[in-house]
């Protein structure tokens, strides 16, 4: 009912202003429209500002609740503070809380000791009787032989569970940082002399002391178990006399002391090596990352850009420390190169420290500089990016049944180490010189037998080599139980990279490359398998086929790097290893060689056919796809598809290259290349492979067809309609009538100038065309070279179209006469041709009538860019004031060359060249006729020839005669 009186009540009033309106006069009608209009906007102004001042409530609401949180987080920060200080001072109480505890289990151990030592005299009083014969003392003495094994067997475990707690502290303490020795750093940079100072007090080291501290507990507790279970076992021992029962018991205690206080000074030093050679990695890392974003094959320098992306990472830049000071400490300390090396980074440091901290002294600046900004950019890189994942793997533990496996091939990997570092057995180069040249031949050999970068990147090739040489070799492996020096069953050999870190050296890189192969056919689950794998490829690789040539060694079991029969049956019944997996990796490895090998032959076929028909094609195009086979040779199951697609992709490589650059059809910049595959459609996807279901092959004819084909055509439908626009033009210039005049009377003129640039077949290319501009200062005085480009290749255009149309009237000639003739086939001789003419490119070439209208046109655009000389009679023609200065110009020069030795050779008895001398040059120089027979105001003609400034009717000079 409300909803009817509603209406009911809208209508009424809607009617009655109806009638309202309807009653009032047009003026009053007017006046009563503007009322309501300006009522409008004053109710929308109204709400405006209802809804500004709402707005600003809200926005002053937002500010003082961020306000209050800003202020709850200042009080948290404060308070976390302030708890932080309270730690650090309750520290030193900690500390001495736990010398107390290691005092007390000291006196403890002590304590019971002695009462072990106690109730063991007892028990021997009461057991031992000295009246007892000689049968008794033999069986007394059995006792005491077998007492005597178990105590050794228990004495030697409990060596081996020191060495397992030595081997924990020593992992421990590669990411702790205590003190460092001086003596250590000797003879190395400012930045090791930093490290130098580090002490063990306050903040994050003394965190890491309690650690430390914790884990002396532990081995105390350790030791005491171990003594009880002794006392256990010594409950059999002999039954001596108490006197010298007490001797031996106190030789071996001194002796056990002697042997814990060396162990102690010799894991000291290695804990103090171990801490100078984590910082050095975790730097190194950092560089590494930083060195090689964006340009993956450098690991070796730092550039200037990168070094502010890794100084803005680290939060390292400031208000003090901003880009400008930066720059120079990088160049000066770099001594203005622009790349920068690791250990020049490493000496920059302690100078961007001592800016940074300038409050606190040099040791502590640094120390600063590394916890506070350099330690936590490692720890993202590790815990975020791909590099930190394979880093993981430096740490695993190698597996028994890869030692084994290195076992069964050591012979035939030591002859490979040889060939390669021939020098670590003769330790006869410096330290620097060696770590350089070992490198270098490290990633020789890891690029010739296939492992860099097909397996691993070279930054984890590298830090793996730094790794290896700054750790020791019986912590290589990460395994406990092969702490032994000969754990491969010979004597290592070696000053820097020795052949145990070579071996572990190919361990790591199969754990690492083959951990991201993905192929459900072939999982690679255990690291024997990865090994085994990595092995295989090795095999087959160039590298060790080369070296079978060079040492003249035939290939057989002895020689081979695949394991033997027995140790993948072992290894098989053990679980490390699947016999089918290795069956298929073996059968799927030499089927790609043999392709490999077959399409080698292809390409190399190719190739020689590519430099025979060179002769016959643009030396341009030739040596572009000779670069691209040679750069191929590398992925040869992926040549048929680029094959295929040659032709369209060198068109949008060359477009792509001359993006910009007009004259670059061979190089292309890395932001051209992001460009072409935005344009594809390509870089959109966010996964690494576009088509994860599909082999290479597939993936990369997919890729083609369906997105740089699409974009290749689009481009030469683009260029083509450029061309075509461009090249109306032209004809549309061309076409005046005052210039086809000019034109046809310049025609005769500059032939004499084409026939000298043109080939024999009357015919001129790019390069003739440039050399004949750069020569009569159209280059680069009025047009550049892109605008040259431009314009001959439009006309060319022209020339190639007519050629078409030619060929195709002499191939349908040929096509009858052949039918007429009846003949069946073409001889070898004519087969061949044919074939030549058609794999032949076509050289862009324009004819002489073309070379004058290209002359036309260059007068055209030379005189819009306002680049010509101006004249004095401006009432003459534009184009005849251009052709008449290029023809006056030309007429001189071709004069200044002759008229040299005119004079003296040709005039007359009385010493004047007059009309009858002139005449009888003329006829002597048949080329140089159509040259002279042209001028436009006729001032060579018979009537006024030879007129000089003194009405005389010959030459005085040779100066008249120009």
């Amino acid at each position: 009912m409300d909803n009817q009186y509603d209406q009911e009540q809208f209508d009424s009033n809607y009617n009655n202003n109806n009638d309202y309106l309807q009653s009032l006069d047009p003026e009053e009608y007017q006046a009563e429209l503007e009322s309501t209009q300006n009522q409008l906007k004053n109710n929308q102004i109204y709400i405006q500002k209802m809804q500004n001042q709402r707005q600003n409530q809200q926005y002053q609401n937002y500010s003082q609740n961020q306000k209050d949180v800003n202020q709850n987080y200042d009080q948290m920060q404060f308070q976390d503070q302030f708890q932080n200080e309270n730690d650090n001072e309750n520290f030193d109480q900690q500390q001495k809380y736990y010398n107390r505890q290691i005092q007390q289990l000291q006196q403890q151990q002590q304590q019971e000791y002695e009462q072990q030592q106690l109730q063991q005299l007892q028990q021997q009083q009461q057991n031992v009787n000295y009246s007892n014969n000689n049968s008794n003392l033999s069986q007394q003495q059995g006792k005491f032989q077998k007492s005597q094994q178990i105590q050794n067997f228990r004495a030697n475990q409990f060596k081996s569970n020191d060495k397992n707690s030595n081997e924990k502290v020593y992992q421990l303490q590669r990411t702790s940082y205590g003190q460092l020795s001086p003596s250590q750093f000797q003879n190395s940079g400012s930045f090791e002399k930093g490290l130098s100072t580090l002490r063990k007090s306050g903040g994050k080291q003394g965190q890491l002391q309690q650690i430390q501290l914790k884990q002396n507990l532990s081995v105390y507790s350790n030791g005491k178990n171990n003594y009880d279970s002794n006392f256990r076992d010594q409950q059999y021992a002999s039954e001596f006399s108490v006197n010298q029962n007490q001797n031996q018991d106190i030789n071996q205690k001194q002796n056990q002391d002697n042997n814990n206080t060396n162990n102690q000074e010799i894991s000291n030093e290695q804990v103090v090596q171990n801490q100078s050679n984590d910082i050095k990695q975790q730097i190194r890392i950092i560089f590494v990352f930083y060195a090689s974003f964006g340009d993956r094959t450098n690991i070796t320098y730092l550039k200037s850009s990168r070094f502010h992306k890794l100084m803005e990472d680290a939060q390292i830049t400031d208000s003090i420390l901003n880009k400008k000071k930066l720059d120079l400490i990088f160049f000066q300390e770099n001594k203005h190169k622009a790349n920068m090396t690791f250990q020049v980074f490493l000496n920059l440091l302690p100078k961007i420290a001592n800016i940074k901290y300038s409050e606190f002294p040099p040791e502590k600046a640094i120390l600063e500089l590394f916890f506070n900004h350099l330690q936590p950019l490692n720890q993202s890189i590790l815990q975020e990016t791909d590099l930190g994942q394979d880093l993981e793997a430096f740490g695993q533990s190698i597996d028994m049944e890869c030692i084994e496996i290195m076992k069964s091939v050591s012979k035939t990997l030591i002859g490979v180490f040889k060939v390669y570092f021939p020098w670590e057995e003769v330790n006869s180069l410096q330290h620097k010189d060696l770590i350089d040249k070992t490198q270098q031949a490290l990633f020789k050999f890891l690029k010739e037998y296939d492992i860099c970068p097909l397996t691993i990147t070279q930054s984890i090739a590298y830090l793996l080599f730094n790794d290896l040489i700054d750790t020791p070799v019986e912590f290589i492996t990460h395994n406990i139980y092969l702490q032994n020096k000969e754990f491969f069953g010979f004597k290592d050999k070696g000053k820097l990279f020795s052949i145990y870190r070579f071996f572990v050296y190919l361990i790591r890189c199969a754990q690492i490359g083959y951990s991201k192969y993905q192929n459900p056919n072939m999982p690679y689950n255990t690291q024997a398998e990865k090994l085994n794998a990595l092995l295989e490829r090795m095999e087959l690789s160039e590298g060790f086929m080369n070296i079978e040539k060079k040492t003249h060694k035939t290939h057989n079991q002895s020689t081979s790097l695949l394991m033997p029969a027995k140790l993948i049956q072992k290894l098989n019944m053990e679980g490390s290893l699947d016999i089918g997996l290795v069956k298929s990796q073996r059968l799927s490895q030499l089927s790609k060689t043999k392709s490999q090998m077959q399409l080698q032959q292809s390409t190399s076929k190719i190739l020689m056919e590519s430099k025979v028909m060179s002769r016959c094609r643009s030396p341009q195009r030739s040596q572009i796809k000779s670069k691209l086979l040679d750069s191929l040779k590398f992925q040869m199951d992926i040549l048929p598809v680029l094959q295929k697609y040659s032709e369209p992709l060198q068109r949008l490589f060359k477009y792509y290259c001359s993006f910009g650059e007009p004259l670059n059809t061979s190089t292309l910049k890395s932001i051209k290349l992001q460009k072409m595959f935005k344009d594809a459609g390509l870089l959109s996807e966010t996964c690494s492979k576009l088509y994860p279901e599909y082999d290479t092959e597939q993936g990369l004819a997919i890729i083609i067809e369906k997105h740089l084909l699409p974009l290749e055509k689009q481009i030469m439908d683009d260029k083509e309609k450029a061309r075509v626009d461009y090249l109306e033009l032209l004809m549309k210039i061309l076409k005046d009538e005052d210039l086809v005049e000019i034109l046809s009377q310049v025609h005769h003129n500059i032939f004499a100038y084409y026939k000298h640039y043109c080939d024999s077949k009357q015919q001129m290319n790019i390069q003739q065309f440039l050399q004949f501009a750069q020569e009569f200062e159209i280059f680069p005085d009025l047009l550049s070279k892109a605008k040259l480009h431009q314009m001959f290749f439009a006309m060319a255009s022209m020339h190639k179209n007519n050629e078409d149309q030619e060929i195709q009237q002499q191939q349908q000639l040929q096509s009858q006469i052949l039918q007429n003739n009846n003949s069946q086939s073409l001889s070898r001789i004519e087969k061949i041709g044919y074939k030549i003419s058609q794999d032949q490119p076509e050289e862009d070439l324009i004819d002489m009538h073309l070379f004058i209208e290209l002359t036309a046109l260059i007068a055209v655009e030379v005189y819009q860019n306002e680049k010509v000389f101006t004249y004095r009679d401006e009432s003459q023609n534009e184009l005849q004031k251009i052709f008449k200065k290029s023809n006056e110009k030309v007429i001189n020069i071709a004069m200044s060359d002759i008229s040299k030795n005119i004079f003296d050779k040709f005039k007359g008895k009385n010493g004047k060249f007059g009309f009858d001398e002139w005449k009888t040059w003329i006829m002597s120089q048949e080329g140089m006729i159509e040259v002279l027979n042209f001028d436009p105001n006729n001032q060579f003609g018979n009537q006024n020839f030879g007129q000089s400034q003194n009405n005389q009717n010959y030459f005085s000079n040779e100066n008249d005669i120009r």
